[in-house]
């Protein structure tokens, strides 16, 4: 949601194009490292590019923009 926010940001403006337009643009290298909205959104007001980071690893792109990386679903059970 923090990318999608943020690449409103960089739009000036919710549109259905930020998305394919910013998504991977912020969340692939290079740019400055980010993660949290609030930093991101700092950072392309001041005219920087950024490489959102995210909550639990790196927010990466293909150029189908697809996400890369490391993902796992986890299930406690039993207090394990």
């Amino acid at each position: 949601m923090n990318l999608i926010a943020l690449s409103f940001v960089k739009e000036g403006e919710a549109n259905r194009q930020a998305v394919p337009n910013d998504l991977s643009d912020h969340g692939n290298p290079p740019g400055e490292e980010v993660s949290s909205f609030a930093a991101g959104k700092e950072v392309l007001e001041n005219g920087g590019e950024i490489n959102y980071q995210g909550a639990s690893n790196p927010q990466n792109f293909d150029d189908t923009g697809d996400p890369l990386g490391p993902f796992a679903a986890l299930q406690a059970q039993d207090g394990e």
